[in-house]
């Protein structure tokens, strides 16, 4: 019997793997891999990239903020020493205003003095008052009063005695009022030193008045 000869290919072993299958696979972990690197750093890289624009951006708007700062500042420091160098007119015609109104009062004050000269003090006499007597009483006198009103002491206790001046042209006078208790009282009247009139008051309430007279001083000279 003959027998046919039969083409055989090899087989390779179990578990062995060929070099073309391995670089394949090698190939394509190296593609992943890459891809993979590629994902992560493309964002990193975009966020670095905003980060830098931000920071450019701000720059640019404090240098901006800065520059307008000094531009305002140097405007006012012109303006100032621009104010500074002129006077203030306001002030000026209020000085001259001041100047002027005081001027007018010197001058109104010189020309009255001239036109109204002082009054001359009047002249006046010496004039005693006297109570001498019993009880309280209430005293009225005149004093140096031009307008004539009259000096008052209550419950005075006595004898009393008081040296005035009266002015010229005015009538001395004392007057006693005794009070409830009664009693007795007298009142005396000098004129530079001369005695001019007593009384007497009695009783409850008794009353009693000395007066005197002044000649009126002599008018001045005039021109």
């Amino acid at each position: 019997m003959t027998s046919t000869p039969v083409n055989e290919e090899p087989v390779s072993a179990e578990g062995s793997v060929s070099p073309d299958s391995v670089s394949a696979e090698d190939s394509g972990a190296a593609t992943e891999t890459a891809g993979a690197e590629a994902a992560e750093t493309g964002p990193a890289e975009t966020e670095r990239a905003e980060m830098a624009a931000a920071a450019t951006e701000t720059a640019a708007t404090e240098t901006a903020g800065a520059e307008a700062a000094e531009a305002a500042a140097a405007e006012t420091d012109t303006a100032g020493k621009a104010t500074a160098g002129r006077p203030d007119r306001t002030a000026v015609v209020i000085a001259a205003v001041l100047i002027l109104v005081c001027g007018g009062l010197v001058g109104y004050g010189l020309l009255g003095s001239e036109d109204k000269p002082t009054a001359k003090p009047v002249p006046t006499a010496e004039v005693t008052y006297e109570v001498q007597g019993r009880g309280t009483v209430e005293i009225s006198y005149q004093a140096r009063s031009q307008a004539g009103s009259a000096t008052v002491e209550s419950d005075v206790e006595l004898p009393w005695r008081k040296t005035v001046r009266v002015p010229l042209g005015k009538d001395p006078s004392v007057s006693i009022v005794l009070d409830e208790k009664g009693g007795e009282a007298s009142c005396t009247l000098a004129i530079r030193g001369e005695h001019v009139q007593r009384a007497t008051a009695f009783g409850e309430f008794g009353r009693a008045t000395c007066t005197g007279a002044l000649p009126a001083p002599t008018p001045a000279p005039t021109d």
